[in-house]
């Protein structure tokens, strides 16, 4: 009888994680699609975003932030829609939360209004890969753009404050920095590594 129970109790973890993650890779390609597909509809993005998040900043505000600086009038940046090629570390429980660090590839092209001359664009070139820690960056001259492929990094969070459910932060630039310090104390951070 009691290997019965604890075989139960297996069967029953396991598929409980199966489906749970099942639901992160589900709303990691949501939030993915959200981006690439966004069209300048940034709420839809803002509809995956960790809701503590908005806390700290409005929605509305985080929506018109996004909105100005991807449609900027020196520069346009579309998110491009490649194969995010997802990598998913281990779900982490931590107190009564979840949390898991997934790696993906991001691709971007900035278009710029004013024209730039082709030496220009190639000093431009190296400061992106810089500024975005890549290589794969890519100057057109003929359509005044930059094209930008790179690796990116989202943490998902699933707890009482998603209903369970698996919202997201972009890690690695400055704004989702300064986020992270808010929301999280040091033992979720160095438990999850970020």
């Amino acid at each position: 009888m009691k290997n019965i129970l604890l075989f139960a109790f297996v069967l029953i973890s396991s598929l409980t994680f199966a489906q749970d993650k099942k639901s992160l890779e589900e709303r990691a390609q949501a939030v993915y699609k959200a981006t690439t597909n966004s069209s300048g509809d940034y709420a839809a993005v803002a509809e995956y975003t960790y809701p503590k998040v908005f806390d700290i900043v409005p929605k509305e505000t985080l929506i018109e932030v996004m909105n100005s600086v991807l449609n900027s009038p020196e520069v346009k940046i579309q998110m491009l829609d490649i194969k995010p090629d997802f990598s998913y570390g281990a779900i982490k429980k931590i107190d009564d939360a979840y949390y898991c660090l997934i790696d993906h590839n991001l691709g971007m092209k900035m278009i710029f209004t004013q024209d730039i001359p082709s030496e220009q664009g190639e000093m431009i070139k190296e400061q992106i890969k810089a500024a975005m820690e890549t290589e794969n960056v890519v100057f057109n001259d003929d359509e005044n753009s930059f094209t930008i492929k790179q690796k990116a990094q989202m943490l998902a969070i699933s707890d009482s404050h998603t209903d369970y459910d698996w919202y997201f932060i972009n890690l690695g630039d400055e704004g989702s920095e300064k986020f992270i310090g808010m929301l999280f104390n040091d033992k979720v951070r160095e438990e999850v590594g970020f």
